[in-house]
């Protein structure tokens, strides 16, 4: 078939030394694959499986750490979680929460932030705010770094459980050809690449077209009982079955952005397809740059829609915050935290006349990237701060330079007038490249750059990442009906 001649190909590179080629193996693999239109009881595999496999393979070669490293020490056991879905089951179940049609569906994230005196998910507030929210279903979301629901909402994971139950009915068979796929992902990726999750491909295959029937199921319930004008996601990957239902139904789909899109995001970045299943219908964006090197999926509307949340809370943290010279924010994440730690003691070695903040990304902990600075020196640790009491808005208002890989909390902290000092490692993507390109940020590859660099770097700006807000979502997804 195809597999020797896609494996050859792709081992002549052999092992991947930087993200740059680990992309361009997996792209050639799924392309050559035909993994595009991979079909197992009418579901489009590969879309479910993308995301977490490109990561993986990363893994197994060494270009990424644990993405949210915190989560494999606080797990909940099996019995909270059975008592968690049994409360919520009768407590927060959103077949019981409405009792006449409603106008829409949101499912935010898991983050959230005091508005006044609710607990909300700010992100996709504008779809449900105010007058809106008397026709809205909210199926709040918590996680085990955000375990505080939303007051009177309704739970996402009761129709996600039950969606569990119902796809352990669904009998899955493997052809021969779907063997034959796999066993060519398994010699593209790496014979070990089972055991990053202790899990096989074929277990994965499978898990992953039963969960997708069964919550198709359970949502198509949902959508005829409720009969909404629109469903609206934050970070649609992963919530696939909620989006097919909704396409089932004639109901349009809008996902609001969360984070990055940018080249290589396997979220986002659909190099080579024709058409990807189980896409929004609309994508709400902060700004045009942050799609500007990304293969959107043809048959998704864009919107520029801005980031109010974002805006207002940088325009408040500048009024009532102090700019501190020679102050350095260094904000971490999962993938890069260890490495980022380590050049940022290079930088502080070199550097004795700066401070350092050190802010864990919302899937670290605290006392993690501490363990990382243990037996530093103690005159240099002095000057370095672990610190995820204060916001990121006031942090960033008084810091004068940030510095991070490729997360969203760079522009955040540009809008704050921060200078922009982006760490470009091998195992990472050319994030932010807009920026780069108008001359407004830095590029390091290590703390001896960031050392001789810091003093001249510009001042920039991020309007192309962040157009004018607006407010009236739901007349672009609705088309005018409110």
């Amino acid at each position: 078939m195809y597999s020797n001649r896609v494996v050859d190909q792709v081992q002549k590179i052999k092992k991947p030394s930087s993200y740059e080629e680990a992309l361009k193996q997996f792209e050639y693999m799924e392309k050559e694959i035909d993994l595009f239109n991979w079909r197992i009881k009418d579901v489009y595999v590969w879309k479910l499986l993308r995301v977490s496999m490109l990561f993986d393979y990363r893994r197994l070669h060494g270009l990424a750490d644990e993405i949210q490293p915190a989560i494999s020490r606080i797990k909940k056991n099996k019995s909270k979680v059975i008592f968690d879905f049994s409360s919520n089951l009768l407590i927060r179940n959103p077949f019981f929460a409405c009792s006449n049609y409603i106008d829409r569906i949101i499912i935010p994230t898991s983050r959230k932030q005091m508005l006044g005196e609710k607990l909300v998910d700010l992100i996709p507030y504008r779809a449900w705010s105010g007058d809106l929210g008397k026709k809205s279903l909210l199926l709040d979301r918590t996680s085990i770094f955000f375990p505080k629901n939303t007051a009177g909402a309704s739970d996402y994971s009761v129709t996600a459980y039950i969606g569990w139950l119902v796809g352990k009915t669904q009998k899955i068979q493997l052809s021969n050809q779907d063997n034959m796929r796999i066993r060519a992902m398994r010699d593209c990726l790496g014979k070990n690449i089972d055991a990053v999750r202790n899990v096989s491909l074929e277990a994965r295959v499978i898990e992953a077209v039963r969960w997708f029937i069964g919550t198709r199921i359970v949502f198509r319930w949902l959508f005829i009982k409720t009969k909404p004008k629109a469903l609206y996601l934050v970070c649609s990957y992963g919530l696939e079955a909620p989006i097919a239902a909704a396409r089932d139904l004639g109901i349009p789909s809008a996902e609001f952005q969360h984070g990055a899109m940018g080249r290589g995001h396997q979220g986002y970045d659909f190099v080579g397809w024709e058409c990807v299943p189980y896409f929004p219908d609309h994508l709400l964006t902060w700004g045009e740059s942050w799609y500007r090197d990304t293969a959107i999926p043809k048959n998704c509307m864009i919107h520029e829609v801005g980031a109010p949340h974002i805006e207002s809370a940088i325009t408040e943290a500048r009024h009532l915050n102090y700019r501190q010279q020679k102050r350095l924010l260094v904000l971490s994440q999962g993938p890069y935290g260890k490495k980022l730690i380590e050049e940022v003691v290079h930088f502080a070695q070199r550097r004795r006349d700066w401070t350092i903040v050190v802010r864990p990304h919302p899937g670290e902990s605290k006392g993690l990237l501490e363990g990382y600075l243990s037996g530093v020196d103690s005159r240099v640790l002095s000057r370095i701060k672990v610190e995820s009491e204060n916001s990121l808005a006031e942090q960033a208002a008084s810091a004068e330079v940030a510095l991070g890989v490729n997360t969203t909390a760079l522009l955040e902290s540009i809008l704050a007038g921060c200078k922009i000092a982006v760490m470009r490692f091998p195992n990472a993507g050319a994030d932010f490249q807009p920026l780069i390109d108008g001359g407004n940020a830095c590029i390091v590859t290590n703390g001896a750059e960031l050392s001789e660099c810091i003093d001249d770097m510009p001042l920039g700006t991020a309007r192309g990442y962040f157009s004018e807000p607006i407010e009236d979502i739901c007349s672009i997804v609705e088309g005018g009906r409110s």
